[in-house]
């Protein structure tokens, strides 16, 4: 046999192995996709308070034992205790019944266009982050900046809720507020304030 024919056979071996047992069988390349701009939301906080319900005709939230929950649970009337009316005496006046207001500051720390803002949840906790009360919002406005954010744009919202009852919460220590803020890009942002108090009384 030629040294030539025996160079061919040789060479041929080695690529039938190479087809029997490939280098790194099983593995596969990830395609690079690259990520895209990301929309984010950075929140802070610049006041609030909860407001009254001392002169309200009717109750703010309930909370606890007193909310429209448990007693729905319990099998309690909804207008037992008082429910159906608020704390103050006839004629009732608006001096001591305003709702709760948080200001928070949001800026636009991502790379696309902000909008669309909506407060998808405000909740009265304790310190420890228990949860006592969803808040109903009652509108928000932009009282700085504008409702359409570009890269690194601040604005200030104002957010009004309705007021927890001023009853259920006057021996409470110490509230807080949660809240979450979603854009239509996507983009949310949760919040845990200070701690919240209600107005105080005013003599009427």
């Amino acid at each position: 046999m030629s040294r030539t024919l025996k160079q061919i056979r040789v060479i041929t071996l080695l690529l039938v192995l190479a087809a029997c047992d490939p280098p790194n069988e099983g593995a596969f390349e990830l395609p690079n996709t690259p990520s895209g701009p990301e929309s984010k939301i950075g929140l802070s906080y610049i006041s609030g308070h909860l407001g009254s319900t001392w002169d309200c005709s009717q109750p703010g939230v309930r909370i606890g034992k007193t909310s429209a929950a448990f007693k729905a649970a319990s099998g309690q009337s909804a207008a037992a205790e008082g429910f159906a009316d608020g704390d103050c005496l006839q004629p009732c006046g608006p001096m001591n019944c305003d709702d709760g207001t948080i200001m928070l500051q949001l800026q636009n720390t991502g790379d696309t266009i902000i909008s669309g803002l909506i407060v998808t949840d405000l909740q009265l906790i304790q310190v420890d982050g228990t949860e006592l009360a969803d808040l109903p919002v009652e509108a928000v406005t932009v009282v700085d900046g504008s409702d359409v954010l570009m890269k690194d744009d601040i604005a200030t919202l104002r957010i009004e809720f309705k007021a927890p009852h001023s009853a259920d919460i006057v021996n409470e220590e110490v509230l807080k507020l949660r809240v979450i803020i979603v854009s239509d890009e996507g983009a949310d942002a949760e919040l845990v304030t200070p701690e919240v108090q209600i107005l105080p009384m005013m003599a009427t």
